[in-house]
Order: C-alpha cells, then sequence, then structure tokens
C-alpha cells in the first residue's frame, strides 16, 4: 500500500487521493476572505484589503481551473505554486493582523492558522509535497511571532518568558507531524481494508459464476434428458416419476437464480432493460405454469387484465414476469382452498399488478418482515411449504430497481393481497394478445446442416437427444478448435457452440469464423451461444463476438427451438433465450 506515483499517494487509493486533493467549493473559499475582510477593514487600509481579496480571488479560481482538468490539484509545479501563493495569502493576512490589529483582530488571526494547519493537515497528508507547500507558509508566520515575541523578552531581561514562545512553536511542530503520521497510518489501514473487501467480493462473485456453471452443467442432463423422456410414450407410473424429477430440478434451478439474482443485487450489478413489450403476454405467460398446480389442489387461480392494462409497454418484461411468477407461485403454494386471483390494470399511478389469495394469511410480526431475505410467512419446523425466503426479498429489490413500490395487507386466517405499482410508459394501445405457443422444431424435412460443439459428454447426449426427437442430426465437435475446423470443411445451416471449452473457447471460435467469413466472402452461418454462463455482460460479449442468439443452460426444449428458428429466419435482433 506504500507504493507511490506522480499523484503523490498511494496507488490502490488513487480516487480517494484526489478527493482529498480536490479544490475546495468556491463559496467556502469566498466565506473565508469575507471574514479576513471584516476583521482587517479597521485595522489596515482599505487598498490593502481590496487587493488581498482581488488576489485571493484570482488564485482560487486559478485552483479551480486547474483542478478541473483531472478532477483534483496534482502535485505538479503549477498545483505546488497555486498552493503555496494561497497560504502565503491566508498566513500573510493573519501575520498583519497579529503585527497591527487589536486583541479581537489577533484572536481572529491565531484562530485562522488554527483552521488553516488542521484544514491543510486533513486535506493533504497523503501528499507530503503539497502538505509541505501549504503549511510552510504559516510555521514562518508562528516563526515570525514567535521570534519578536523572544526578543522583546530577552530586551527586558526576562528569560523564562522568552523561552514559551519557541518552546511553543516546537510542541506545536512535534505535535504536527505524527498526527500527519497517524493520519496517514489509518489511511492505510482503511485502504487496505477495502482492497480487501473489493478482493473478497471479486472472489465471491468468481464464486458465484464458478459453481453456477457447474450447478446448471448436471442439471442441463437431469432436465434435458427428463424433457426428452417425457415426449415418449411411457407408462403413466414412470411419467408420473419423470415429472417429479423435473419439477425437482427446476426448483433447484430457481433457487440457483435466485441465490445469484440476490448477489447481483446486492452488488449493484443487476441492471434494469429497458424494452417494448406486449403486457397481456407477458403476465398472462407468467400466471400460466400455475393452473395445473392450482387444479390439483382444488384452488380456482383467475387472471384478469384490464383494457387500459393490454398493449405495448416500455421496461423490463423479464423481471416484471419474475416478480409476478414468484407472487402467483406463493399464492398458489399457500393456499389450500379458494381461490387466487392475480389482476393487472394500469392508470395514473402507473401499472398495478395484484395477487389475491385465500390462503393462511399472515400475523402483522410476519408480515413487517416479509420483504426481508430469508423470512418466510411459515418459518416452523412443521412448516408444509418449502423455500428459501429470499423469493420476496428479491421481489422488493426488483421492483424498488424499477423505480416501484411493492406491498401486503394480510391477516390469519384471510389471505393475502400482494400489489405492485410500476411507472410504465405505454407505447401503444391494446393488440390482439400473442398466442403461448407450444414448442416447435424446425421441419425435419429441411435437413438442415446443424455442427454443435460441447465439450461435456452429457451435454452433447442432451442435446442430440432433444434434436433426434425433432427429427435433426448433427455433427458433434468437442471444442471451439474442433468446430472451427469442421465448419471450414463444409456447409452448415447452424452452428450450436457451448462458451467455457478447452483447446478454443466459443467466442474465439465465434470470431474466428467471422472473421474468416468477411475476408473469404463466404456467407454467414448462424451461431447461437449453448452456454451455463448467460448474464447479461455475458451475453452481450457473445452477440459483439458475432453470435446470434444466446440459449441459457439447463437447456428448455420451447427456449432452444425458438432460438434456432429465429437464427435460421436470419432474425439479428435480441435472441436471448432464459432457462
Amino acid at each position: 500500500m506504500s507504493t507511490r506515483t506522480g499523484r503523490d499517494f498511494p496507488t490502490s487509493d488513487a480516487d480517494e487521493g484526489q478527493d482529498l486533493l480536490a479544490a475546495p467549493k468556491l463559496w467556502l473559499r469566498g466565506a473565508l476572505a469575507g471574514l479576513v475582510a471584516i476583521a482587517a477593514w479597521p485595522v489596515v487600509p482599505t487598498s490593502w484589503v481590496a487587493g488581498w481579496i482581488a488576489a485571493w480571488v484570482a488564485i482560487s479560481l486559478g485552483e479551480q481551473a486547474f483542478a478541473s482538468r483531472r478532477g483534483f490539484v496534482a502535485p505538479t509545479a503549477v498545483g505546488l505554486a497555486l498552493t503555496f501563493t494561497l497560504a502565503v495569502l491566508g498566513a500573510g493576512a493573519a501575520a498583519l493582523l497579529i503585527v497591527r490589529g487589536d486583541g479581537g483582530a489577533r484572536l481572529f488571526a491565531v484562530a485562522l492558522i488554527g483552521f488553516s494547519t488542521v484544514n491543510i493537515l486533513l486535506r493533504y497528508y497523503s501528499a507530503p509535497k503539497m502538505l509541505l507547500a501549504a503549511l510552510s507558509p504559516h510555521v514562518a508566520v508562528l516563526g515570525l511571532v514567535a521570534y519578536g515575541m523572544t526578543a522583546r523578552s530577552l530586551q527586558q531581561g526576562e528569560i523564562l518568558r522568552a523561552l514559551t514562545p519557541p518552546g511553543t512553536l516546537a510542541l506545536y511542530v512535534m505535535l504536527l507531524w505524527p498526527a500527519r503520521n497517524k493520519l496517514m497510518a489509518a489511511w492505510r489501514r482503511l485502504a487496505e481494508a477495502k482492497a480487501a473487501a473489493e478482493q473478497a467480493s471479486r472472489a465471491k462473485d468468481q464464486f458465484l459464476a464458478t459453481m453456477s456453471h457447474e450447478i446448471r452443467t448436471p442439471l442441463n442432463g437431469i432436465l434435458g434428458m427428463a424433457q426428452a423422456m417425457l415426449g415418449e410414450s411411457l407408462p403413466a407410473k414412470q411419467m408420473g416419476r419423470l415429472r417429479i424429477i423435473r419439477g425437482c430440478g427446476e426448483t433447484l434451478l430457481a433457487i440457483l437464480n435466485d441465490v445469484l439474482d440476490l448477489a447481483k443485487i446486492e452488488a449493484g450489478q443487476l441492471k434494469i432493460e429497458r424494452e417494448a413489450f406486449d403486457m397481456e403476454h407477458v403476465t398472462r405467460g407468467a400466471a400460466a405454469p400455475f393452473a395445473q398446480m392450482a387444479d390439483k389442489k382444488g384452488v380456482a387461480l383467475s387472471f384478469s387484465i384490464e383494457e387500459p392494462a393490454k398493449g405495448s409497454f416500455l421496461g423490463d418484461r423479464v423481471r416484471i414476469r419474475q416478480v409476478l411468477y414468484n407472487l402467483v407461485s406463493n399464492a398458489v403454494k399457500f393456499t389450500d382452498r379458494g381461490s387466487v386471483a392475480v389482476g393487472v390494470t394500469y392508470g395514473p399511478e402507473g401499472l398495478r399488478l395484484e395477487v389475491a389469495d385465500s390462503g393462511a394469511g399472515m400475523s402483522p410480526e410476519t408480515r413487517a418482515r416479509i420483504f426481508e431475505r430469508f423470512v418466510q410467512g411459515d418459518g416452523s419446523t412443521t412448516r408444509r411449504v418449502g423455500g428459501t425466503g429470499l423469493g420476496l426479498a428479491i421481489c422488493r429489490q426488483l421492483v424498488e430497481l424499477m423505480g416501484g413500490v411493492i406491498a401486503v395487507d394480510s391477516a390469519e386466517g384471510r389471505g393475502s393481497i400482494f400489489t405492485v405499482t410500476l411507472p410504465m410508459e405505454r407505447l401503444s394501445g391494446p393488440q390482439a394478445p400473442a398466442a403461448l405457443e407450444e414448442p416447435q422444431a424446425p421441419p425435419a424435412g429441411a435437413a438442415l446442416r446443424i455442427l454443435a460443439a460441447e465439450d461435456n459428454e452429457v451435454n452433447r447426449q442432451v442435446i442430440a437427444t432433444l434434436l433426434d426427437q425433432a427429427g435433426l442430426s448433427l455433427t458433434l465437435a468437442i471444442d471451439g478448435a474442433e468446430a472451427v475446423s469442421a465448419w471450414r470443411g463444409g456447409q452448415w445451416d447452424l452452428i450450436l457452440m457451448d462458451i467455457q471449452m478447452p483447446v478454443m473457447d466459443g467466442v474465439s471460435a465465434a470470431r474466428l469464423i467471422r472473421s474468416e467469413e468477411a475476408s473469404a466472402g463466404r456467407a454467414r452461418t448462424p451461431i447461437l451461444a449453448v452456454t451455463a454462463n448467460a448474464l447479461p455482460e455475458q451475453r452481450a460479449e457473445y452477440l459483439a463476438a458475432g453470435m446470434d442468439g444466446v440459449v441459457a443452460k439447463p437447456l428448455q426444449i420451447a427456449s432452444l427451438f425458438q432460438a434456432m428458428e429465429r437464427a435460421l429466419e436470419g432474425d439479428t435482433g435480441p435472441a436471448v433465450a432464459a432457462a
């Protein structure tokens, strides 16, 4: 932490050092000049006061102009000169008041030197050159005052009194430098703590990214094969078991996504997108997956959307769907009889999502804490419904990130009503809502030539099985280099590219293919990233490398086929398929 740069402060703390060296506000400089003028006006000529104020203002403006170039006063020759000149003006004013002023003026002069010393020490303790330039004029004034007092006492033969001024000055210097060293030590401890915290944060992010990839990879095998087998003709008992396997896998995936979302929110890395989307399609799609669960429990699940809420809106459709999905999921889970009603309205306050259930409800104590992390409606050891207690906390933070509010009205035995209000910009009026389509594979008769690059054996089997069931065949490569070689040796309609692979990763392979296409004048081959690393910033990197879309693992048949269809149709819009 002791490494220094030309800025004369620790390199690891450049930003903090710049903040300290930033020029003070002009109004503070002006207020100080006004106080000096008030104290000096009765005891020195008016022309002296006016000249001093003019010089003070001119140098202060010069300091501001110099600081504006870098955002701080750098300890260069110009910066040192400006700092020294201002210090000379301040110390000179104090000296003049001491020499020519009355008791009040002298008291003000002492206070001015004391204030300036503290300010200089706090501001420049991490920059020794700047500290010396700002402090030396004030020390010189105190030295001259001490010299005069000592000489006068010696002339009067008062030896002990003559020792007091130099002793005071020596004590001043002796206390000042250790104070500076203590501040510097505290600064370095703070810098080290900050660096350690940042390192821990980076390590946590890396750990979460790694664990996300490592957990999603086997989940891809579980969920992928479960989807494939559910598409086959199996006995009812086996189909039931497969649905349990798939349901458990999807629950584990939801928990993983919650943990990652919470980590991104806490790190300030979660960005809210703004894109056009159809409100009815998104909200109806968020509630639809729970119809079967509600029907099995004998709970009536209804969805309604008022006319003003229909049509195209501008906002983050993924996060809106996530919030509503979570609220409906909780409502169905915690309702054993009665109904769950989902309503969507739009008015002067914005978009309003309401989920009302006739479930067990909550006590006032639980209701007050329900949006906190790890808090559950029923946290006892006999609870009937599982969960991590993260869902509603994430909902609250997502809603707040979108500029909205979330609230709950509940009473024990009377159910709950969760309400979300979001400021939303409406783009167009009601339109015919898009149908919630079943996944459709590209036509088998097209004899598509599909190349897939995947280093994991399980993932290769999953994607081969899913495409084989759709009547599609593909050629497999085990890394990016092998995929590039296969692309060079044939004509392909589509490439499915994993990202994290040995020898050559998927991003590098895509860049190389796009480069060779451009140099050889070869037709563009659509490339889809098929990866467990599908964070927004990672997706942006893949698209920038020349890929045409992203499909996140674990694979969902609908998402995979939809992305393939878009790529084959030449749709280069934002094709991002979520898991």
